[in-house]
């Protein structure tokens, strides 16, 4: 950053003059501002000459240099006001350098002023003046930060930060530090005391410093600042990202009915060597955000990386949601922490298919018409339907237990209405009867509620 200051610089061609009367006005005019005694005789009419102008605050530095190699400049004036007509303007002596250049310093100027001025050499035939031109000087301002750079030090709970300020002469900086939060809101000063680095100056007007601040293990916010007796600068802020462990859910897979499969990952996250893993699974509720107060399902392995779970005592047809979920442990301290995945993953189980049943007896015979229906949709297949039987042989039963696959009188596959006509039930004898369907995969099998049957 270079010092806080404006090069305007005006390369001008002095003016011949031809008429005596407007020298000798021009000698009354500046007779003033002349020194006492008689000026060389120096022909610099013709010639051009350059004027630097660098303005500060309440001073601006004035410097003058002959662009000709045949003529030397002995005196040099500068006239300056506020108003372009330079009238009442005051006239200020240039410092006699070397042959080719004067400079100096004009003092007590008002800050963000504009200034116009002329520069006036003499010779024997009188005065010659350039044309009208102007400056600026600075206004006084906070001083300009820079927060340069910010990084974690081999020690994990410090943060190394350099800053830079600019200053001048007139604006002394009389303090200097960083400010740092974890919330980018609240910060705390650490001020910079007789920091050596300080004393180094980088380029002209510009000062480096120093420190280190407490980490966190959370993101930290820091800015340098920089006071002066127009008030506070701050430089950016700065970002140190803290990136913690991490709880990802990965794919829900093999949803069914009831059950799924739900795979994860627990990141380490950066500095390592902070956490070691106690628990990780995974958690599901209806509502969105489960923690490990809703259905919890750990996963029975420990430390980073992947890892599955199975879910189990869902809902047929119902929406869930789920999230990876790892317990850490301090190695530090040995507190506990949980966490989640950032965003939870909703799923749906399947809607279960289902199978109903009716019989009707048929008038004057001993036929009974059994009839069934398979209700469901895709991704269901149905293997196998039909009708399955068995004698009540203790009058307290109320229904018996699951049919095996070879009682099953086979009506088809696939969804819908299905019948059979039994025609050898024993007479008096009472039945239970029922309808059942078989899944596609044979893995899932429905039986309709159990019906009791008898013919005369």
């Amino acid at each position: 950053m270079l010092k806080n200051t404006i090069f305007a610089t005006n390369y001008v061609r002095m003016k011949k003059s031809f008429i005596f009367l407007f020298v000798s006005l021009l000698i009354m005019a500046f007779s003033s501002c002349r020194p006492e005694g008689n000026l060389p005789a120096i022909d610099v009419v013709d010639d051009s000459i350059s004027c630097t102008i660098t303005p500060h605050c309440s001073y601006a530095l004035v410097n003058c240099r002959n662009l000709s190699t045949s003529i030397v400049i002995d005196t040099c004036y500068i006239k300056y006001s506020t108003n372009d007509s330079l009238n009442n303007g005051k006239v200020h002596l240039l410092s006699h350098i070397n042959d080719t250049t004067s400079s100096d310093t004009i003092p007590s100027l008002t800050p963000g002023m504009t200034y116009y001025y002329t520069i006036l050499v003499y010779d024997l035939t009188g005065p010659q003046s350039t044309d009208t031109f102007s400056f600026q000087t600075l206004f006084r301002q906070y001083p300009r930060v820079v927060t340069d750079t910010l990084y974690k030090t081999n020690n994990d709970t410090l943060l190394s930060v350099t800053g830079l300020y600019t200053f001048d002469d007139e604006t002394p900086i009389t303090e200097w530090g960083f400010q740092w939060s974890i919330d980018n809101a609240n910060f705390e000063t650490i001020r910079v005391v007789n920091d050596t680095a300080c004393t180094d100056s980088l380029s002209m007007g510009m000062q480096q410093f120093d420190t280190i601040i407490p980490f966190h293990s959370c993101t930290t916010y820091v800015r340098a600042y920089a006071v002066n007796e127009e008030g506070t600068g701050f430089g950016a802020v700065k970002v140190y990202e803290f990136e913690g462990p991490k709880a990802i859910t990965n794919e829900i897979s093999n949803i069914k009915e009831t059950t799924c499969t739900l795979s994860g990952t627990i990141q380490e996250g950066v500095p390592a060597d902070r956490y070691q893993v106690k628990e990780k699974g995974f958690c599901i509720s209806t509502n969105p955000n489960p923690t490990v107060n809703d259905m919890k399902y750990p996963s029975g392995v420990t430390g980073w990386g992947a890892y599955e779970s199975e879910a189990t005592g869902l809902e047929a047809g119902n929406d869930y949601y789920a999230r990876a979920y790892a317990i850490l442990k301090s190695l530090a301290n040995g507190q506990e922490t949980t966490i989640y995945s950032d965003e939870d993953q909703p799923f749906s189980t399947i809607q279960s298919f289902m199978v109903t049943f009716d019989y009707e007896l048929i008038p004057d015979s001993r036929i009974v018409l059994l009839m069934g229906d398979v209700i469901g949709d895709a991704p269901w297949t149905i293997a196998l339907k039909g009708f399955a039987w068995v004698e009540q042989t203790d009058p307290s039963q109320t229904e018996p237990g699951m049919p095996s696959y070879n009682d099953i009188q086979q009506c088809g596959s696939g969804f819908g209405y299905f019948e059979y006509l039994k025609d050898d039930f024993v007479p008096g004898t009472r039945y239970f009867v029922a309808a059942v369907a078989i899944s596609g995969d044979k893995q899932t099998w429905k039986v309709s509620d159990w019906k009791i049957v008898s013919v005369e």
